[in-house]
């Protein structure tokens, strides 16, 4: 009996896991332990229960709301939170019909166009749009192993894998792409949240089973790794991260039994006095 129901439970989280886009074998191996070098607190946490997933995250703001974004694969949509209000947030719509396995969503606006893309950890491409209505289906840069996304103001950022290594790409849809390698991280990543601060691109990434979350700076040639922390909470999977510029926090979320959305201040303890002194007013 006890073997049968040791069974089931694996089978339950092998299926917990898949429907999150977990695809990697995790041996288990964990990083280096993480210094003190930036420390997360958590300012604010909520149960998605009008969601039946909370994966990728991105902020959609206008410098006076804020509302969180995120992926429901199971639904084939995308909802969202008011920080504000602690509940449903005001966006809500169905993803493209070949999108059937999303998990990054990413918000822009250029020249004061709306745009949204998304990805599909079980197809080769990302999907776009600007009105939520035409989509255009445009070759991932890095395949079927693209999870979350993120719009820097001017390019479009997604966090996944090459080969068997873990990488970000710095990509246009349709047009050029970047890559850059991630060897802090062991297992497969997660969300991502990227954003502009004194000419260079701060980015944050997570991990599904490597529970902290990472700092890197772009400066326009190179990735360069900056600091980690462990997650703020225990948690079974690490799933979605972004950042709010209105708010000047991050976003996490996280499933342990139900999906949960907190929000993060970030503190830089331990860095040369410049970069401290840089980062810690982007936050």
């Amino acid at each position: 009996m006890r073997t049968a129901i040791a069974l089931l439970i694996a089978v339950f989280a092998l299926s917990s896991a898949f429907e999150e886009g977990h695809t990697w074998t995790w041996s288990g191996i964990q990083p280096p332990p993480t210094s003190d070098d930036v420390e997360l607190t958590i300012l604010d946490s909520w149960t998605v229960t009008w969601a039946s997933q909370a994966l990728g995250l991105d902020v959609v703001e206008d410098g006076t709301d804020q509302t969180v974004i995120f992926a429901d694969q199971i639904s084939d949509a995308v909802n969202s939170l008011d920080p504000d209000a602690g509940s449903a947030g005001s966006i809500s719509f169905p993803l493209y019909g070949p999108n059937n396995y999303c998990f990054g969503i990413a918000w822009g606006e250029d020249s004061s166009q709306t745009e949204y893309c998304s990805d599909d950890w079980s197809a080769s491409d990302v999907y776009y749009t600007e009105d939520l209505v035409d989509w255009t289906a445009y070759t991932n840069p890095l395949g079927g192993n693209g999870r979350g996304m993120a719009f820097d103001g001017t390019d479009w950022w997604i966090a996944g894998s090459s080969g068997s290594n873990t990488a970000v790409c710095r990509f246009e849809p349709g047009g050029s792409s970047e890559l850059f390698g991630l060897p802090e991280i062991p297992t497969q990543l997660s969300g991502l949240a990227a954003y502009p601060y004194d000419g260079d691109i701060y980015l944050a990434v997570t991990a599904y089973k490597t529970y902290s979350i990472y700092f890197y700076v772009y400066d326009g040639s190179s990735v360069s790794f900056l600091a980690s922390a462990p997650c703020p909470v225990g948690c079974s999977s690490s799933l979605g991260l972004a950042y709010s510029q209105d708010r000047g926090t991050l976003f996490w979320s996280y499933s342990s039994g139900s999906y949960t959305i907190c929000e993060l201040s970030v503190e830089f303890t331990d860095l040369s006095e410049d970069t401290w002194g840089s980062i810690k007013s982007s936050f």
